[in-house]
């Protein structure tokens, strides 16, 4: 992903994130920007994350709540996650990523429920239930 004109806002964010196994693993919630010695604005990371997402909701009393939410379920390390650009194979409709989905912040979340929720119902893990 070297020298393609990038339209952050339309191209990159809110988009959604693929893996390396065509996996879907959240969205892009904000770009880190690098400027050269050009004055050129390059993107440097993608930003993902339920931490991101929280902050970006500003200080309305649902993002404020989204926060907490996030920062009981999720340690401060691993609410959000710089995707460098050496990680991006491709942007198109989505971005897709040359890593898996398990190594992004985005997946915090859904690992918590399945470990404190999910595993403790009756039917899960077994086979042919509904």
């Amino acid at each position: 992903m070297t020298g393609r004109l990038l339209r952050v806002a339309v191209q990159l964010l809110d988009r959604q994130i693929v893996d390396r196994d065509d996996l879907m693993a959240g969205k892009v919630d904000d770009v880190e920007l690098t400027v050269d010695e050009d004055g050129a604005a390059l993107v440097a990371a993608l930003i993902s994350g339920p931490g991101v997402l929280a902050g970006r909701l500003g200080h309305r009393r649902y993002g404020r709540w989204r926060e907490r939410m996030e920062s009981t379920l999720e340690p401060p390390g691993e609410r959000m996650t710089r995707i460098p650009m050496v990680d991006v194979r491709r942007v198109d409709s989505a971005i897709h990523l040359s890593i898996g989905r398990d190594r992004l912040a985005s997946m915090g979340t859904e690992h918590w429920v399945r470990d404190h929720v999910i595993c403790h119902l009756p039917a899960a893990g077994r086979k042919g239930t509904s």
